[in-house]
This record gives structure tokens, sequence and C-alpha cells, in this order.
């Protein structure tokens, strides 16, 4: 009876050890959460946090160390398992769409996105998007480029109509 006490007792010890010492350190997987003026990394491993930083924008009008461009709105999917680009009202010229918002990657242009949109010429749409909605660059007169990568499977119907400068339409 000693023996099957003293080896129960052995054992929670053993579990309660296990338990209780993590790791010193975590194996960080950061990622960028940001609005439109600042960006922190978040570890999605830990959830240690950074320091809050404001934009540093290039000349494209884009931030150097996050890569988004700040006026890009975006949103999180109802099911809170992707986001969305929802509007832009920035005055950046050319777009750089995030990977990933919050954690979450981006994947979806949705409808009317930038549509009127008078200021932009290009747009770099990120590999993480797989549907470009319903006239989401209508009526942008200035767009002049737009760089689509593999990943879109879908372009909804007028999603380029009255882009009357665009001359480069990319699609590997």
């Amino acid at each position: 009876m000693k023996k099957l006490i003293f080896i129960t007792v052995f054992l929670l010890l053993a579990v309660c050890l296990l338990v209780a010492c993590k790791p010193s350190g975590c194996d960080h997987v950061w990622s960028y959460n940001f609005d439109n003026a600042k960006h922190q990394l978040v570890c999605r491993a830990c959830g240690e946090e950074k320091e809050k930083e404001d934009h540093t924008l290039d000349e494209d009008g884009a931030c150097s160390v996050c890569e988004i461009t700040p006026g890009v709105f975006y949103s999180v999917s109802e099911d809170g398992k992707y986001a969305e680009v929802t509007g832009y009202n920035g005055s950046a010229t050319k777009v750089k769409l995030a990977k990933k918002y919050n954690g979450l990657p981006v994947r979806i242009i949705a409808a009317r996105a930038f549509e009127g949109n008078q200021t932009i010429t290009s747009v770099e749409i990120s590999r993480s998007v797989t549907k470009i909605g319903e006239a989401a660059f209508e009526g942008c007169t200035n767009l002049a480029s737009v760089l689509i990568p593999n990943s879109v499977t879908y372009i909804d119907y007028g999603a380029f109509t009255a882009c009357d400068s665009l001359v480069s339409v990319v699609i590997p």
C-alpha cells in the first residue's frame, strides 16, 4: 500500500512539475497588428506585445516597417477566421494591401472598396487575397496598374469598370 501511495504521489508531483515549469522563453511567432496611425508586433504564440510605433511612410505612402498602406480599412469576417478590405481614404498613390490584419489572413477585397478613388495609380494585392468583390475598383480613373496574385480565384462583375487609365494588369 505504501508503495502504491508513493508511486501515486510521485506521478502527481511529476505532472505538477511538467505543468508548472514552462520553458523560460517562447519561440516567438511575430505578426503586426496595426491601424492607420500605428503598428505593433504581437507574438501569436504567447501574446507578448511590443510597444506601438508610428508608421514610417516611404515615398509611395506605404509603411516601410509593417509594409501596409495607411488609409486602407480592414474588417474581420463574421466567423472571425479572416479579414477583408472594406475601403480606402488615404493619400498614397501606390497601395499595397496587407497579408494579415491583426493576425488574420486578408482574404477578400469587398464590393466597392475602392470605388471612385481618384488618388491611387497602382495596387499590389497580397498573396492571401482570394476574391475581388463586385465593382471593387470601379471608377478609379487614375489606376494604371494592378498586380493580382495567383491566389485570387474569383474576380466579381465590374471589378475594374471605368478604370480609364488601366494599362497593366499582371495575373501570374
